[in-house]
């Protein structure tokens, strides 16, 4: 999983990483030069598929976790 940021929100800081394997990507940073998501948070799955939000990223985390 890629979980795209920007530093200094306060959504993106909201999010619980705990006990999850995810890289993250710092979109507002000088040194990132990919595509710009439409919106930050946003997690990208293996699969390509997307989510934007940091509730519903914190749901599905959570929903993860819970199955581990």
């Amino acid at each position: 999983m890629k979980l795209f940021l920007n530093e200094n929100c306060p959504h993106c800081e909201s999010i619980n990483l705990e006990k999850l394997k995810v890289t993250l990507i710092y979109t507002d940073i000088g040194s990132y030069d990919g595509l710009m998501p439409p919106s930050v948070p946003l997690v990208q799955f293996d699969n390509g598929f997307q989510l934007i939000g940091a509730e519903t990223i914190n749901t599905i985390f959570d929903e993860i976790r819970n199955q581990k």
